[in-house]
């Protein structure tokens, strides 16, 4: 993999944070298994695949992966969560999904660094054993992925810290270098106009990287300060709008978006979280809802350390957070 710089040698914009309180198919299937409590690792992932639902994904650390639905995106009911086990060794990142045509597809990173993947199918899910694919990620991150109807693409930390983009067809994953230093794992979002990935670079602040049809422009900062370890997550709206999410160095969430070429934040969004934001999901007929969730602190929230949502609609702007469930690794 070939090394490529971001360029960190540009201006910061920094942010002045408050202080106060972030494809292959196995011949083996196996359903999912209920369990009643999750200790949850790293960051989770949501997916919305149907109306106003939005099903979450999270790696526990027993290294299985372990699904919720939410019929509506509000209500979570109980504390059951869906394994989908894991492959060998267990997983070592936050996963990614995706939706392709009638089924769900979950990636995350293996312990021997490779991508791997499984496929959910049928009401209730099936999902297939867990398959290697092709490539190796940067040691402590994981994939990102999307589809807008046609291949699925990842993108991935590579092992010299560039940014690999990965197409995914029947035949494996074909691989092309973005370059930059990444020190977090990528999060990418299909837009209106093509594609954005967010990343960390080694300035500790947000880059980013757009497709506008099949050409990628080059790395710009998008300035920000990051809570150490952490990543950012991506959204983005069919008005047009795309933004990201972080953690900042308070821990709080900071939330920035671009309308065109118009920039809108950093705006504070509070609470107090551990881990990078988890990746957020649009739902509903229309353009108007993003959801964010994040593992909380138990000195803010809780005398313990839950997942925590927090929703944004056009007509409302973001609401308060809300208590999931789960427990912290």
């Amino acid at each position: 993999m070939k090394k490529m710089s971001i360029g960190l040698s540009l201006s910061l914009v920094t942010i002045v944070l408050l202080s106060v309180a972030a494809m292959s198919i196995s011949a083996m299937s196996v359903p999912a298994a209920a369990q009643t409590s999750v200790t949850v690792k790293y960051s989770p992932a949501l997916l919305s695949t149907t109306g106003a639902n939005l099903n979450m994904f999270v790696t526990g650390s027993d290294g299985n992966v372990y699904f919720r639905t939410s019929a509506d995106g509000v209500t979570w009911s109980g504390t059951t969560f869906s394994s989908l086990g894991a492959p060998t060794g267990g997983a070592t990142s936050s996963p990614t999904a995706v939706q392709v045509g009638s089924t769900i597809v979950v990636y995350v990173c293996g312990t021997d660094g490779s991508p791997y993947s499984t496929i959910g199918s049928g009401s209730p899910l099936v999902w297939t054993a867990w398959h290697q694919e092709t490539g190796k990620l940067l040691t402590g991150t994981g994939p990102s992925a999307i589809n807008n109807g046609g291949p699925t693409t990842l993108f991935v930390a590579g092992t010299d810290r560039a940014m690999w983009v990965g197409t995914v067809t029947s035949g494996g994953i074909t691989w092309v270098s973005k370059g930059g230093i990444l020190i977090s794992s990528p999060s990418a979002v299909a837009t209106t106009t093509g594609v954005t990935a967010f990343v960390t670079g080694t300035d500790h602040a947000v880059w980013m990287l757009t497709e506008t049809g099949t050409t990628w422009g080059g790395w710009s900062s998008a300035g920000g300060r990051l809570l150490r370890g952490t990543g950012p997550s991506a959204y983005s709206l069919s008005n047009g709008r795309v933004g990201t999410e972080v953690a900042g160095t308070n821990g709080a969430l900071y939330d920035k978006y671009w309308q065109g070429t118009s920039a809108v934040g950093w705006t504070y969004l509070g609470g107090v979280m551990v881990s990078s934001p988890g990746a957020t999901a649009t739902r509903g007929v229309t353009a108007g809802t993003v959801d964010v969730m994040v593992v909380g602190s138990p000195s803010v929230f809780t005398s313990h350390t839950p997942l925590y949502q927090k929703t944004y609609t056009t007509s409302a702007g973001w609401g308060n957070w809300k208590y999931v469930a789960g427990t912290l690794a």
